[in-house]
């Protein structure tokens, strides 16, 4: 989810004049990009570019962060309780400075299509990543909105 929406915070960014510097890190991130995550981007017509998935230590650790982060977005309850424990929390702090957090939730397509018995059917799972890339396409421009309304972008 994290990749999707850095993608398409870049892109409609960049769109609506802006610079915006947007990271994307799971708090239990794998490191990779899933497959069917790729592929929606891909079919959305999205640059994967610069876009690889890590954790939030992998994030922080990287060197890649230019500038202090002023929001933190988050897209599941489970991210949202993991930036509240104190070592991550401290960290993101230490880091990041004082942070506006947002929360969005945003169900797993993993979750979905297991739900569904759909893993393995990759025609019929398209449908949940598909959403899920609509889904950060309304969170984002929702977001940028609600930034440049309020000049904190």
């Amino acid at each position: 989810r994290s990749v999707a929406a850095e993608a398409v915070a870049r892109k409609w960014g960049e769109e609506r004049g802006r610079r915006v510097r947007c990271y994307s890190a799971g708090t239990r991130g794998s490191g990779e990009i899933k497959e069917a995550v790729r592929r929606a981007l891909e079919r959305a017509g999205y640059s994967l570019e610069g876009l690889r998935g890590k954790s939030l230590e992998a994030l922080m650790s990287s060197g890649e962060v230019e500038g202090q982060i002023t929001h933190v977005v988050t897209m599941c309850c489970e991210a949202q309780g993991d930036i509240k424990q104190p070592g991550i929390r401290d960290k993101l702090l230490s880091w990041c400075g004082r942070v506006k957090q947002i929360n969005y939730e945003v169900a797993a397509p993993t979750t979905q299509c297991r739900q569904e018995g759909l893993c393995g059917d990759e025609p019929a799972a398209n449908v949940h990543y598909d959403r899920l890339v609509l889904q950060m396409e309304d969170m984002t421009l929702r977001l940028l909105d609600l930034l440049e309304s309020s000049e904190e972008l």
